[in-house]
């Protein structure tokens, strides 16, 4: 089956209607329905607002989350209240380190051309460089020196000439 063909299937499809199901399936299905429990109202009551329980219902759904943000305020807010007894700054200790020295560095680890080819054939090339960036900040005063490394690919096209 090519497109077109799956197109006009999909769009036939997309006309037909289900049919209903028979009289005695639905007959059956409505017979097996379990019936509301002595005692109990039905939910077209509890719906209709003529319960009792029902303000409690809709304060319930707002109540669950309220709760749960302020649970969740109240953890942060002790956290910070806890790091400020310690003598630390609740803004943290990035405001007090002083650089002296930065040094940002990137190194080749790796290079290669690869040639690939695209969907439609036509064949491209590809360079490959592979490059380990570091960086390394020192406080002298304090004592801290900081180094990252990360690596980093990159891939560039390049398009062969075809005449």
């Amino acid at each position: 089956m090519n497109d077109s063909e799956l197109d006009a299937f999909e769009k036939e499809l997309r006309l037909l209607r289900p049919s209903r199901p028979p009289g005695a399936l639905t007959r059956q299905l409505l017979a097996a329905a379990p019936a509301p429990a002595p005692g109990t109202r039905s939910t077209a009551c509890h719906e209709s607002g003529n319960s009792p329980a029902w303000p409690f219902a809709q304060w319930f759904g707002w109540l669950a989350p309220t709760m749960a943000v302020l649970i969740c305020g109240l953890f942060v807010w002790m956290s910070e209240q806890r790091v400020s007894k310690q003598g630390i700054p609740a803004h943290g200790m990035a405001d007090r380190l002083r650089a002296d020295d930065i040094s940002v560095d990137q190194h080749l680890v790796s290079s290669f051309d690869a040639i690939a080819e695209l969907p439609d054939g036509e064949p491209v090339r590809f360079q490959y460089r592979e490059w380990r960036d570091t960086v390394n900040v020192r406080d002298l005063s304090r004592g801290v020196a900081i180094q990252r490394e990360s690596p980093r690919i990159e891939v560039i096209p390049v398009r062969f000439e075809t005449y």
